[in-house]
């Protein structure tokens, strides 16, 4: 019995260590003014095969901003395994709204992704 417990305990565990760090969608509203920038920085776990894009199909005028991917970042200790964080910078190039979409999915699942985070920058003109 002991053995079917574990058994069951190490699978269960494995199933978790497969998903994304959190499935629900968030985001954040910020105030620029052009020239200044923001950084997006997103919890990321490439060792289960999930990383951060940006959806431009759901994005809106990203013309207005300049996305420079930052990239990934382990987590303290560097474990194997272990999650870390994927970072951009949002720099203001031109006024107006823009809506940029980031999906947290597995490039080869054509599915839903896992998670969804959605950056609404406001952008005013130059002091």
């Amino acid at each position: 019995m002991a053995t079917k417990v574990w058994l069951l305990a190490a699978v269960l565990m494995a199933l978790i260590a497969g998903a994304p760090a959190h499935a629900k969608s968030g985001g954040a509203t910020v105030r620029l003014t052009v020239g200044e920038s923001t950084m997006v920085t997103l919890a990321s776990n490439p060792s289960t095969g999930y990383g951060w894009r940006i959806n431009t199909a759901r994005s809106v005028n990203l013309g207005a901003v300049a996305v420079e991917e930052i990239g990934y970042q382990s987590g303290p200790g560097q474990m194997p395994g272990a999650p870390g964080v994927h970072r951009w910078r949002v720099t203001a190039k031109a006024p107006g709204g823009v809506k940029i979409v980031f999906d947290y999915a597995r490039p080869w699942e054509h599915v839903a992704p896992a998670n969804r985070y959605t950056l609404r920058v406001k952008i005013s003109g130059a002091r």
